[in-house]
């Protein structure tokens, strides 16, 4: 079965411009990029991708759903077989171990950027999570659960296929155990701090993976009895590592289950008694609050969700960092982010720019602008997946 090659079902024929932009590394083909389809290829059957002139660009998943065609899992005119894309995901997790040293919980695959459009798979410890946009991974979702247990030593493979984006273009969604013991919830290891996972229950696969190292370096500005301000701190991400480091802290969460998820890390870390914890919304917490705090940070969820959306979300993260920028001491240190992808680089900096500039204040950029941590790998093309832009500041 693992070695079985996955029929070839049709050919799909690209228009110039389809065939420019795959021939220059794009793996998600449009549905709008297709001239003509030979064959019947149903829906998550593998296609020979072909240019305008009828050269082989590639081999992939024929999707066919919202506004991708195909999937492409190859340049080359190679057998595809479940255990292609095994030895993938083996290799993948090898270099992050390997190459990068990580343990305990990272990204094994981060869709393009490992070659593998459609699906991410994260590892904590001996849980491992599939989250998939694929009709052609969904497909082959049970035999590729069973084999990742086996080859990765895990003792649970889960799903988490209940993403928006599955809802909009008709995937169903669910979440669930497909593969070996009926385990939710683990404790992971970053830096010297512990955290509880539920990847059942947490946001995207259970945690925020992206922000590990930013969290990390958070500590290498605290001195013992910093006041730490951490707005939209989820389950105490950044704000359990200010504890750790002797700070005072306070949490603002408006979400129920996060809030006592961070009670539970505060305790897990022996630092309750270094943190409070304020359920309610970022919004209301920063209208009455005139305290001023050495260190803070808001990194909010995506304030822009789509491109349409783009002017009030801006708005949105000008009002949230000019009243962050409020907050902060002289002297003191702003850590700013943003995870949504319809705001690049230079437009998170002249947003900060203008608050700084609302609120009178003098921003010093230290360093460079963070992205996300290095488990989620990127090519130099794959926009998309540089979207979290973190900047440590400091404020004058």
């Amino acid at each position: 079965m693992k070695n079985k090659a996955m029929e070839v079902k049709g050919k799909i024929y690209l228009s110039r411009e389809g065939s420019r932009l795959v021939a220059n590394g794009e793996l998600n083909i449009y549905s709008q990029w297709i001239r003509k389809v030979e064959g019947n290829p149903t829906k998550g059957s593998i296609v020979k991708v072909l240019d305008f002139q009828g050269k082989l660009l590639g081999k992939g998943f024929y999707e066919d759903i919202g506004a991708i065609g195909v999937r492409l899992l190859s340049f080359e005119d190679e057998e595809l077989t479940l255990q292609t894309i095994i030895d993938r995901i083996v290799k993948a997790e090898e270099f992050r171990k390997d190459k990068l040293k990580l343990r305990s919980f990272y990204r094994i695959i981060n869709a393009d950027g490992d070659l593998m459009p459609g699906i991410i798979i994260d590892r904590y410890e001996e849980i491992i999570v599939i989250q998939s946009s694929s009709i052609g991974f969904d497909k082959i979702l049970k035999p590729l659960a069973q084999s990742i247990m086996r080859e990765l030593n895990a003792k649970t493979v889960y799903v988490r296929n209940d993403q928006r984006s599955r809802r909009e273009v008709g995937l169903k969604v669910w979440r669930g155990t497909l593969a070996g013991d009926k385990i939710t919830r683990t404790i992971v290891l970053e830096g010297e701090v512990k955290f509880y996972v539920d990847v059942g229950k947490g946001q995207k696969t259970g945690f925020f993976i992206d922000q590990r190292c930013n969290r990390i370096e958070l500590e290498k500005y605290l001195s013992k009895g910093d006041k730490v301000l951490d707005l939209y701190s989820y389950t105490g991400g950044f704000a359990i590592h200010a504890a750790h480091k002797n700070a005072k802290v306070v949490m603002v969460e408006e979400s129920g289950y996060a809030v006592t998820e961070a009670r539970k890390n505060a305790e897990l870390n022996g630092v309750q008694d270094k943190c409070k914890i304020v359920c309610g919304r970022v919004e209301e917490y920063l209208e009455k609050c005139d305290e001023k705090f050495d260190v803070v940070i808001a990194d909010p969820p995506a304030l822009i969700q789509s491109r349409d959306r783009r002017k009030e979300g801006l708005r949105a993260y000008l009002k949230l960092y000019e009243a962050a920028i409020k907050r902060v001491e002289h002297g003191g240190l702003l850590v700013a982010s943003s995870c949504s992808y319809f705001i690049n680089e230079e437009e998170f900096m002249k947003i900060l720019w203008r608050a700084s500039r609302n609120a009178g204040r003098i921003l010093k950029l230290i360093g460079r602008v963070r992205g996300a941590s290095p488990c989620h790998l990127a090519r130099p093309r794959d926009k998309h997946l540089m979207y979290l832009k973190v900047a440590f500041v400091a404020v004058n």
